[in-house]
């Protein structure tokens, strides 16, 4: 009997559920159910491609500096470990037990820990987080400025990434309208569909959703063309002057062929392509030859890159040290041009393949400097010869020689009495010039509180007495004289602005160093 109940009670259940389901599934397979479907899925889709633009309407900021920071990374990677050679506490030697646990450059030695290579004790290691500190800061400077080719390569990629990110938010936005104004037009459909019930449907109540509409395809999102934005103002480093062959140079004069002719010779094919190939080598040999324009300072540079090198090769080898003290004057004279630092390091490689004589040498440099620069390269040549310390025979002989030529004022006041009253001949050697040209500022750049100070802290810390020293007083005194005229000059042009030339209370941060004038560039 208790079988028979449930065989009667499930025969029911099925009974009921089975047209249940059946009509159910009828529902759904309906023309009104199959069009509300698809219209709330693309209600859907819509909302959610909504979401996404307006959260990516305002890409962050972190990005550009990213960017920065990648860029500087990769100016680093170009320096090798001997740009830390000459400061304080830090010689070849130091220089080479790095190279060989294989920190290669400047961006390797970023957060090493010295201490752990074999050699390098505390004392050493604090040496080289200062001198290594220095010479980020002096990099940053030059990216900053532009005055490297990363950092010109980063100023092109931001203002890449910033029209781009311009271009996108517009687009953006113009969809997202797109999407408001499609979502005005569906909403009376969205009524509509909201009557399309399973209830109707059993009840054979009209759907409300008339033929037409359930023909008509669903409508789409609509995105007008923006128009095509303008191609972003990139500033490019000016075209390096290169020798090329006289078949490589362009000309705007075309290379004229003879005409093919519409049948070829059954006989004569050789003779054809011998007069073809002989009328462009005629045409490509007329082609006139644009000379080549160098930049302005270079020749200047190149002489004296001629002149340091032959005075560091004069006890017959040039060292490491004397070819960074060649490579820092260089920098020093001509790292305030965008354009001719980039020619520095190619011009010490092209020199060093062919160093001229003392004879052609001295020439070379008395016809480059003013005569008020020659006590200046003399002092460098000092220098030069004391980058690896006690001068030689050879050394001493030169210098000798150089000096009656360079500094004859300086030659007399030595071969005069210790107690001589004749005056300084290093005096009045900082003759009043343009404070711009002084700190190392192009005429045509436009001045800033923030330039200025960069641009005195750069070269003052170049100028350390306790640095000069060590090659004398005379040094010692040189350097106090060029950066008293470093603060004068730096002073005068913050004069306009009425701003000391220290900057009072300067918080220090560790996130991307702040640069008003980059910050204006690219709208930060």
């Amino acid at each position: 009997m208790k079988t028979f109940f449930l065989v009667l009670l499930l025969v029911v259940l099925l009974g009921v559920i089975l047209p249940f389901a059946y009509f159910y599934w009828r529902f759904h397979q309906s023309p009104a159910k199959l069009w509300t479907s698809r219209l709330f899925r693309l209600r859907e889709e819509l909302f959610a491609r909504r979401r996404v633009l307006m959260a990516g309407a305002s890409e962050p900021a972190s990005a550009l500096r990213q960017l920065a920071d990648d860029y500087f990374k990769t100016y680093l990677s170009g320096l090798p470990t001997t740009a830390l050679v000459g400061r304080p506490g830090i010689g070849p030697g130091t220089a080479e037990k790095l190279r060989q646990v294989g920190l290669k450059s400047v961006a390797d030695l970023r957060g090493f820990v010295f201490e752990s290579v074999p050699g390098i004790g505390p004392t050493k290691g604090a040496e080289l987080r200062t001198a290594l500190a220095a010479v980020v800061e002096e990099c940053r400077s030059k990216f900053d400025a532009g005055a490297c080719r990363e950092g010109q390569d980063f100023r092109a990629a931001a203002a890449m990434w910033s029209a781009e990110r311009q271009r996108k938010e517009q687009a953006d936005l113009t969809e997202a309208k797109a999407i408001d104004e499609t979502l005005g037009v569906l909403t009376p459909l969205f009524r509509v569909a909201e009557s399309v019930t399973f209830g109707a449907f059993l009840t054979r109540q009209p759907s409300g959703v008339p033929e037409a509409v359930l023909a008509a395809p669903l409508p789409i999102v609509h995105i007008p063309e923006l128009p095509a934005p303008p191609a972003p103002v990139i500033p490019t480093p000016p075209p390096v002057a290169v020798s090329a062959p006289a078949f490589a140079r362009k000309s705007p004069t075309p290379v004229v062929l003879p005409p093919r002719p519409t049948e070829p010779k059954p006989v004569a094919s050789k003779d054809l392509f011998e007069d073809m190939l002989s009328a462009a080598i005629s045409a490509v040999e007329a082609i006139p030859q644009t000379p080549t324009v160098e930049p302005v300072g270079l020749a200047k540079m190149k002489a004296l890159a001629r002149f340091g090198l032959m005075v560091s090769k004069s006890d017959g080898r040039i060292t490491q040290a004397e070819r960074m003290a060649v490579r820092e004057y260089l920098e020093h004279k001509f790292g305030g041009d965008p354009v001719l630092i980039r020619h520095i390091d190619v011009t010490m490689e092209e020199v060093g393949k062919a160093i001229p004589n003392e004879a052609d040498a001295v020439a070379g440099v008395l016809g480059a400097v003013a005569e008020g620069e020659r006590l200046e390269v003399y002092a460098w040549v000092e220098l030069i010869a004391d980058a690896t310390g006690k001068r030689n025979t050879k050394e001493t002989e030169l210098l000798g020689r150089l000096r009656g030529v360079l500094a004859p004022s300086l030659a007399s006041r030595v071969s005069d009495d210790a107690g001589s009253s004749k005056p300084d001949p290093l005096q009045g050697r900082l003759a009043p010039i343009d404070p711009r040209a002084l700190l190392d500022i192009a005429a045509d750049t436009e001045l800033s509180v923030e330039l200025i100070r960069r641009r005195y802290a750069l070269l003052s810390e170049k100028l350390d007495p306790a640095k000069a020293a060590a090659m004398g007083a005379e040094f010692a005194k040189l350097a106090v004289d060029k950066r008293a005229a470093l603060t004068a000059a730096a002073e005068e042009l913050l004069k306009p602005f009425g701003e000391p030339l220290e900057k009072p209370d300067a918080p220090v941060s560790s996130e991307m160093r702040h640069n008003p004038d980059l910050d204006d560039a690219f709208g930060m």
